[in-house]
């Protein structure tokens, strides 16, 4: 049993790939459009093309989501209670709580 289902798995195997050869020729050709041969092709086969031709990220600061090396020093940090009068901090503390720091 085991081995009759493994043989039908080798078969449909092949023959997705030989569909899959078939339509990457139309595709090529122009025969077919792009959303044709994606629509068409298993999702498999999208998800190896899609990762091999994956893009390289820019390093350092050209990268969008950040290499790490961009983060801000606590120096660079505005003090935002430099700018507050004495009556200003009365305000907040009375406002926010005991907690409260500028």
């Amino acid at each position: 049993m085991q081995t009759a289902n493994a043989e039908k798995r080798k078969q449909a195997i092949a023959e997705r790939e030989r569909h899959e050869a078939i339509l990457k020729g139309q595709y090529e050709s122009g025969e077919i459009t792009e959303a044709e041969y994606k629509t068409l092709m298993s999702t498999e086969t999208q998800n190896k093309e899609r990762i091999a031709a994956a893009p390289e990220m820019p390093q350092g600061i050209d990268n969008p989501y950040g290499d790490g090396s961009t983060f801000m020093d606590d120096s660079a940090i505005k003090d935002l209670g430099a700018d507050l009068t004495e009556e200003d901090k009365t305000f907040l503390l009375m406002k926010w709580g005991k907690y409260y720091q500028p």
